[in-house]
């Protein structure tokens, strides 16, 4: 399939809000992939993933260590507004079974 969204690069002010897309910055940030719009702060943002920690947020620290899922890690946001947005890339094909 291909429209004017899987093509490449879009203005910032065409891109949804309704899911995880890649932004572009200015530079020295560039493209920060995995991004979305977070309604609370009005701003785009993404989590600072992966992280490994503990199982009490009180003490990530402590083990047993375990990847943590995305709410459990920090918010990042920038003071430079992105530019531009362009949906993720489709996944490789699988090639063997069990994908």
């Amino acid at each position: 399939m291909t429209t004017k969204e899987t093509t490449g690069w879009q203005p910032i002010e065409t891109a949804p809000r309704d899911r995880k897309i890649d932004l572009l910055l200015p530079h020295p940030r560039g493209r920060q992939i995995d991004c979305f719009w977070h309604e609370p702060l009005k701003a785009w943002a993404k989590w600072d993933w992966p992280r490994w920690g503990g199982p009490n947020p009180e003490k990530p620290d402590e083990g047993p260590w375990d990847l943590l899922p995305e709410a459990r890690c920090p918010l990042i946001t920038w003071a430079a507004a992105p530019t531009h947005w362009m949906p993720p890339p489709v996944p490789p094909e699988c090639a063997h079974e069990g994908c």
